[in-house]
């Protein structure tokens, strides 16, 4: 693993391959990227700005 980040030339590479891995997941495993996704997301609730 850390070869690989050794290889990595420039930052926008780096969040590149983080996009890639996403979709992956995304696509292969979308249960867990939905579970996930709502264990990182903010509490909703009446304290929301957007209310």
């Amino acid at each position: 693993m850390s070869i690989f980040l050794k290889g990595l030339q420039h930052p926008v590479e780096g969040c590149a391959y983080l996009v890639y891995i996403g979709f992956f997941v995304r696509w292969k495993y979308p249960l867990a990227w939905n579970r996930f996704l709502t264990k990182i997301s903010a509490p909703s609730g009446k304290n929301s700005i957007l209310e």
